[in-house]
């Protein structure tokens, strides 16, 4: 594991993020068989809050930051196609991806040349949004309507939140979990394919969690009373192995 860098998380504690290719001790949830970015919450006592893993394969973290929104967003590299990441443009590409405040992925950016380009820096604006930079060295790909100066020119952007459905999530537990219906207005089931106790965190859009309750192997929980959109459902079984999927409201 090779640990690069940590924000506030806003309740005293600072989410770290760092490069893995572990698949034991306290990482969950590696994608594919080369490195994932790895995002750790750790409050004031040390405790781990929450953590999770990005990418599809030989994804590395360079910056980490916290949205005005209470998102989180990071900057990193990506090399291959595949996972939570829909495009590859060359040798290795920016990478940009933003998760909601418990760690839920949510969409990504690649930036990328059909050279070795780097997202190396992420900082939060207003209203959610970010601005994030680093390094390209052709004017092709993604960066075919910027000049290339020759060499290693660097770049910089804003990115906002968005409403992404081609990439989701990758959690091996998803198959385990069923939730339904969905959408659901009246009340949603959530049942586990395994016997076992599970711990069951509900968060709104922009990551507060609105509920939090354990079970054992099926829960129904009344929605009537719910404000309509978009709740992330988050499954946890004893050995810490999490599914994630979204829930609509109507």
């Amino acid at each position: 594991d090779n640990c690069r860098y940590g924000s506030a998380d806003g309740k005293n504690g600072v989410i770290i993020v760092a490069s893995t290719n572990s698949t034991d001790g306290d990482v969950t949830n590696l994608i594919g068989t080369g490195a994932n970015i790895w995002a750790v919450d750790v409050d004031s006592n040390n405790n781990i809050v929450w953590n999770n893993c990005y990418g599809g394969g030989y994804c590395y973290a360079n910056a980490i930051c916290k949205a005005t929104d209470g998102s989180v967003w990071m900057a990193g590299t990506s090399a291959i196609k595949g996972g939570e990441v829909d495009t590859a443009y060359g040798r290795g590409d920016a990478w940009f991806v933003h998760a909601d405040s418990v760690g839920n992925f949510l969409n990504s950016k690649v930036l990328g040349s059909s050279q070795n380009d780097r997202g190396q820096m992420i900082y939060p604006l207003f209203n959610g949004s970010v601005i994030a930079g680093g390094f390209y060295y052709t004017d092709d790909g993604a960066f075919i309507t910027i000049k290339s100066y020759g060499g290693v020119d660097a770049f910089i952007t804003i990115l906002a939140p968005w409403n992404q459905t081609e990439i989701k999530q990758i959690s091996t537990a998803n198959n385990e979990v069923k939730m339904y219906p969905n959408p659901a207005n009246g009340y949603v089931n959530i049942r586990t394919e395994k016997a076992g106790s599970y711990q069951l965190l509900i968060s709104d859009i922009i990551g507060k969690i609105i509920y939090n309750s354990s079970f054992n192997d099926k829960i129904q929980i009344p929605v009537p009373d719910w404000n309509k959109g978009i709740y992330f459902v988050q499954v946890i079984s004893e050995n810490g192995f999490k599914a994630t999927q979204k829930l609509l409201v109507e």
